[in-house]
C-alpha cells in the first residue's frame, strides 16, 4: 500500500516541479505541499526499512561465517 502513494506523490511533485518550470507556480497550492510530505514521508520510511535488513543481513552472514568455521573443524578433527 506504501508503494501506491508513493508513486502518486512522487507523481504529483514531478507534475508541479514541471509545471513551475512552464511559469505556473504550484508552490501556493496546499496539495503541492501534502504530496511532498508524502513523497518525503515514503522514502523515510523506506530508507529505515533499508537499513533495518541491511543490518539483519550483515547479523546473519556473520553467523553463518562463524558456523561454517565451527563446522570445517569439527570435520576436519
Amino acid at each position: 500500500m506504501l508503494w501506491y502513494y508513493q508513486v502518486m506523490s512522487i507523481k504529483a511533485v514531478g507534475i508541479a516541479i514541471k509545471l513551475t518550470i512552464e511559469g505556473i507556480n504550484q508552490a501556493g497550492y496546499f496539495q503541492t505541499w501534502v504530496f511532498a510530505v508524502v513523497s518525503t514521508t515514503c522514502i523515510v520510511i523506506q530508507l529505515v526499512y533499508l537499513n533495518k535488513v541491511h543490518f539483519l543481513s550483515h547479523q546473519l552472514h556473520e553467523k553463518e561465517a562463524c558456523f561454517t568455521s565451527i563446522f570445517h573443524k569439527a570435520v576436519h578433527a
